[in-house]
């Protein structure tokens, strides 16, 4: 191979890798990635297309748990209902709170809503059903 063929071959293939530039910034603008009037919650769809760089959080963890541990202990005490139903409330806001600033680092929004979920309509039911009966009035 000589040296105009060299040339040749490494111009083209600064060539091919300019268009494959070019074509994946086009394919990134019709997805919505680098529209220049890109909104906030484009750019977190955005980011948490790759779960490689989101963990869950713990605290949404957390809330899930004792949502669940919420619905269980219905079996046992309206008093551990109450517990564990606003114990599920208050971490769950807290996590929605993590995760809404930091969207890119966490996930686990919806671990969070059922968390919350669990624990408020318990805690309804059992005021809708009445606190004298919690006090086995």
């Amino acid at each position: 191979m000589d040296l105009a063929q060299t040339q040749q071959s490494f111009n083209l293939t600064e060539q091919i890798d300019e268009l494959n530039l070019v074509s994946e910034k086009v394919f990134q603008v019709k997805k919505g990635v680098f529209k220049k009037h890109a909104t906030k919650k484009a750019l977190r769809r955005a980011l948490r297309s790759d779960p490689q760089t989101q963990k869950t959080h713990n605290l949404a963890i957390w809330c899930f748990v004792l949502g669940l541990a919420c619905l269980i202990s219905w079996l046992f005490s309206p008093l551990l209902v109450f517990l564990f139903g606003f114990g599920a409330m208050l971490t769950g806001v807290i996590a929605k709170d993590k995760i809404r600033q930091n969207p890119e680092k966490y996930k686990g929004d919806s671990l969070a809503w059922i968390g919350i979920l669990l624990g408020g309509v318990s805690v309804i039911v059992l005021l809708a059903i009445g606190i004298p009966q919690i006090g086995g009035g």
